[in-house]
């Protein structure tokens, strides 16, 4: 599926804006809704609906919510030859469409973009585009909720809503809305891998699937725009491969995102049928025992785990916040973050590629109880594995896919269960290590199935308060008993930290100030550092966020080292000073 994009052979028109939404509840009979609603609200997309509204019910309504709006199309749409799209960039936790009436499928999990072909459904005149969004969570759900209480770590229990994990449930609608057009015969994928040889030249692939009725004697061309080399090749069976050497190639790096820009033309008949503008990066992504190389160096992450989440918008895409992110980012010296917990906006990893940001991009599989995942929660979770890894393929800045966060790994089914994920990711794509993030290190039984291990531990947090040096003699002998049990694979520190209220203070530091945050952060990064086999430092977390109401959060986790209005606390500094003096250093 390709990202919606305005070109000679293609037009797109946003709906985004202010949409009606109604409540489903219980006791409606929401027969008919299909066709129209009375509107309760009016509601914005992108974004979620939780906080736009003043009532708890609402805010927190776990179920059905039902979006509607009307459009219209230009009449040159709607002339033989020319296909509709309507594209939804992501709807949180699933849905059901209907166009006119007429369903036209459904979608499940909230992180994915989905599409429908709607040539012979759209109507002169005004059309009615419905979306019903279930936002309820259960067993069977990637990520789960409503899981039995005796089966968790106990961390969760209690939450409202009832959400497996440590973030706040957002529905709605949260990423862009589309409809757009090509002719009969378009390009449905598009694919580039990227190798480089000792003489510093690289061989590009263009992986190409077109789509609609096949035509004999049909030809994909493509054009390198900054060099001019190109290449052409017959579709056979609808696919194509089209290689293309660069020679001295510009490699995209840390802070050097040097990028490349691919025009495909799809040629029936001796016409352009179709045309598309994709950009991609050279680089080398490699395992070397306990290393992780890029372009064949060592590269050692420093960073976050973060979230998409901001006050009213919820998980809606604001590109504003984006852009204060990653500038906020490049102020303290990171060089990498990981999109915990679900697969961010593709335009978080456009921005991404064009920053020379390295990207670990995660599943929705967040805090997975496995003896409690059904049949259907490891279909929808290796579905949802396959279409988030085909859609941000072709970022260079995506160097690691993660297959979850925290699964209760340690239990009977866990192993089964991710042999079938690991194989399904695989079938994708092999160019890129797959990632497992535990919490659980100690008695996971699933670290020999990935590449690398992301562990999450955080000493001196929970159960803290004790004295600095006990804690870290704990976290020293962790790690290493971990390290035995990944078996030479590189490992990486992906969450660590501490709760702390912007403001509070205390000499000597306690818990909640901003001084023990700091404190702690530098504790353990002289840990980590020490170890001489740790690849990477990802705090937990960027930004404070917002969750589920638990006695264990007050008004959100407040582990961010930023505020989640993004201002810094103590820590941003200290990160700030050591992750520069790194760069000084390495420089």
């Amino acid at each position: 599926m390709l990202y919606p994009q305005q070109n000679s052979c293609r037009s797109t028109s946003s709906l985004d804006g202010v949409w009606n939404l109604r409540f489903e509840w219980d006791a409606d009979a929401a027969k008919g809704w299909e066709n129209g609603f009375a509107p309760e609200k009016k509601v914005a997309v992108p974004s979620s609906f939780n906080d736009l509204y003043t009532s708890y019910s609402e805010r927190n309504h776990w179920g059905h919510v039902w979006y509607g709006r009307e459009f219209e199309v230009p009449d040159f749409w709607r002339v033989s030859g020319r296909r509709v799209v309507l594209r939804v960039g992501s709807a949180a936790y699933s849905a059901e469409v209907w166009l006119n009436g007429v369903f036209l499928g459904s979608h499940e999990t909230g992180y994915t973009p989905f599409e429908f072909d709607i040539t012979e459904k759209v109507v002169a005149g005004l059309n009615r585009f419905v979306l019903r969004i279930n936002t309820r969570l259960t067993p069977d759900s990637v990520p789960q909720g409503e899981i039995i209480v005796n089966a968790t770590t106990g961390q969760f229990v209690g939450n409202h809503p009832p959400g497996n994990f440590d973030f706040y449930p957002y529905g709605g609608i949260h990423r862009p809305v589309v409809i757009y057009t090509t002719g009969e015969r378009y390009m449905e994928s598009i694919l580039v891998d990227t190798s480089v040889n000792t003489s510093g030249d690289a061989d590009v692939v263009f992986r190409i699937q077109a789509g609609g009725a096949v035509a004999t004697g049909e030809r994909v061309k493509v054009v390198i725009e900054e060099s001019g080399e190109s290449a052409e090749a017959l579709l056979e069976g609808g696919s194509a491969s089209v290689t293309i050497r660069v020679k001295s190639a510009r490699i995209w790096d840390i802070g050097k995102p040097e990028l490349y820009h691919a025009r495909i033309e799809l040629v029936s008949g001796g016409a352009v049928a179709d045309v598309y503008r994709q950009r991609f990066g050279v680089r080398t992504v490699r395992i070397d025992g306990e290393k992780f190389l890029l372009n064949g160096s060592p590269v050692y992450f420093k960073g976050f785990g973060k979230h998409e989440d901001f006050f009213l918008i919820g998980k809606g895409l604001n590109d504003a916040v984006n852009i204060r992110d990653f500038e906020l980012m490049k102020w303290v010296g990171a060089n990498s973050f990981r999109t915990s917990h679900y697969p961010y906006a593709e335009e978080v990893l456009d921005l991404a590629d064009e920053m020379g940001f390295l990207v670990i991009s995660e599943s929705p599989c967040v805090s997975l109880v496995p003896d409690q995942a059904t049949e259907k929660t490891l279909a929808t979770h290796c579905a949802v594995m396959r279409e988030f890894m085909l859609r941000d393929y072709n970022h260079p800045s995506v160097v690691v896919w993660c297959i979850a966060n925290e699964p209760l790994s340690f239990q009977e089914k866990a192993r089964p269960y991710f042999e079938k994920v690991v194989a399904a990711s695989r079938a994708v794509d092999t160019s890129r290590p797959l990632m497992l993030v535990t919490c659980f290190g100690d008695r996971d039984t699933c670290l020999d199935l990935v590449d690398i291990i992301g562990v999450n531990a955080y000493p001196g947090w929970y159960g803290g308060g004790a004295p600095f040096t006990q804690n870290m003699n704990w976290f020293k002998g962790f790690l290493n008993l971990v390290r035995e049990r990944a078996g030479g694979r590189p490992m990486m520190m992906t969450e660590f930290g501490a709760d702390c209220v912007q403001g509070f203070h205390m000499l000597p530091s306690e818990l909640w100030t901003e001084d023990y945050q700091r404190d702690l952060l530098k504790e353990i990064i002289s840990v980590i550092r020490s170890t001489g086999f740790i690849i990477g430092e990802h705090i937990w977390a960027f930004s404070d966020f917002r969750t589920g109401q638990n006695h264990m959060r007050a008004l959100g986790n407040r582990k961010g080292v930023f505020t989640r209005d993004r201002q810094p606390k103590m820590a941003a500094y200290f990160l700030r000073d050591i992750w520069q003096d790194d760069a000084n250093k390495s420089a």
